[in-house]
């Protein structure tokens, strides 16, 4: 049973280790991308967002390894360590799921921003995530303050649920909407004059980006709540990768759209910032490609 513990923070560590090498590598070409080229720069708020998104991910990695650190350095027996894994009220795990929420909240607000772009910050359409957004928020406050007095094998509870769930709502429900947008307008985009095609084609691509980092994002969502319900090593495993999964997703689609750009530039003078148009009948509407 000891090693079984010791084992699992271990592991959990290494596997923290290994996704954070992927999601750094990917962080510095959105930064680059960013920066370069000439088209529109992106929203300060998502700017922002990316940026303590990145802060939280690393300073979670970094209680993780100072964790694993003072556990192994226990001068005395093997039961030592596995206590010392097992205390859950200890500050820096305190300070480590503390952080894991903060992402959690962070990578939900660049969904809203990115459901609220493409809807024209529309009111209505933004409601419900809004409300999931804070229920969310109460249920991380909930997660971190039972956490600091729980044990490794009372990880589950209604706060953790609570917080996952609304998570997944405002996931399924921007990702929803967000394709339903966008596949509309690519669908009429097919009845204007030449180089309508090609229009559409270029939202499908981006509807297709969007849909692959929303399904990262849910299937990392949903992951930690199957874990969190099911097992200890399961859930410790989760907690450990998760910040860093719901990093991947952000970054991944912007690296997408700044791979887009990048190309653009060399072979056309539209941007992926550029704002589509199009009629329908006597109506006209227009949709934001800006992530």
């Amino acid at each position: 049973m000891p090693e079984s513990i010791i084992s699992l923070g271990l592991t959990k560590t290494m596997a923290e280790l290994l996704f954070y090498g992927v999601y750094l590598t990917l962080f510095a070409a959105v930064v680059y991308l960013f920066r370069s080229g000439n088209h529109r720069p992106p929203p300060l708020l998502l700017q922002f967002g990316i940026g303590v998104q990145f802060l939280a991910i690393t300073a979670h990695l970094i209680t993780a390894v100072v964790q694993a650190y003072s556990c192994l350095a226990k001068p005395n027996t093997i039961l030592a360590v596995e206590l010392c894994f097992l205390d859950l009220d200890a500050p820096v795990v305190v300070a480590s799921t503390a952080l894991f929420v903060l992402t959690s909240l962070v990578t939900d607000i660049l969904v809203i921003q990115r459901l609220s772009v493409t809807w024209t910050h529309r009111l209505t359409v933004l409601i419900f995530p809004v409300f999931c957004l804070l229920v969310q928020a109460a249920g991380g406050v909930g997660v971190v303050i039972t956490f600091s007095s729980a044990t490794l094998f009372s990880l589950s509870n209604g706060w953790v649920t609570t917080t996952l769930v609304a998570s997944l709502l405002i996931s399924l429900y921007s990702s929803g909407m967000i394709y339903w947008k966008i596949s509309r307008t690519a669908r009429q985009f097919n009845v204007l004059e030449e180089g309508s095609i090609s229009a559409a084609s270029r939202l499908v691509t981006t509807l297709a980006i969007m849909i692959e980092s929303a399904g990262i994002q849910t299937s990392a969502t949903f992951a930690l709540l199957l874990a969190f319900e099911s097992g200890v090593g399961g859930a410790a495993l989760m907690q450990a990768i998760g910040p860093v999964m719901f990093g991947l997703s952000t970054v991944l689609i912007h690296a997408r759209v700044g791979l887009g750009w990048a190309k653009q530039a060399h072979g056309s003078t539209s941007t992926a910032g550029e704002r589509y148009s199009f009629s329908a009948g006597q109506r006209t509407e227009s949709i934001p490609m800006s992530p």
